[in-house]
């Protein structure tokens, strides 16, 4: 995303767990945008070097370890009995906060029923798999 789009185009990152390959040009894309994290999804900032402006979900897949690397990220806990994905919630949160564009850059395997719906920048290669476009 470049600087003129960051501008005009509020764009936030999706960090959910999943596989993460963490490339240059990864990093090119989310550098500017807002970052959000879901549940286990955040041992994804470290690598990506962001810190993320929340953290949500039910913190089922969330390490004590990482827990105490973000001390100063609040955790907004959700019950593990919702109706909706850690993500979902992320990407809710996102539009909330004026999101026009979320990206999440994991690879997620999932129904069309539990994967988040938001304008995004990423590739349907099936009714019932999503991957990114990195």
């Amino acid at each position: 995303m470049n600087e003129r789009d960051a501008m005009t185009e509020p764009a936030f990152a999706i960090l959910m767990g999943g596989e993460l390959t963490p490339t240059k040009r990864l990093r090119r894309h989310i550098d500017g945008m807002r970052v959000i994290a879901a549940d286990g999804g955040m041992r994804h900032a470290k690598t990506l070097g962001v810190t993320p402006e929340r953290w949500l979900g039910d913190f089922d897949s969330t390490p004590r370890a990482l827990i105490e690397q973000w001390p100063g990220i609040e955790r907004e806990p959700y019950p593990p009995a919702k109706n909706e994905t850690d993500g979902a919630i992320a990407v809710s949160a996102a539009l909330e906060l004026g999101a026009k564009s979320c990206f999440w850059p994991v690879r997620l395997v999932a129904n069309a029923a539990t994967t988040p719906s938001c304008t995004c920048c990423m590739r349907q290669s099936s009714p019932k798999t999503v991957s990114t476009c990195f």
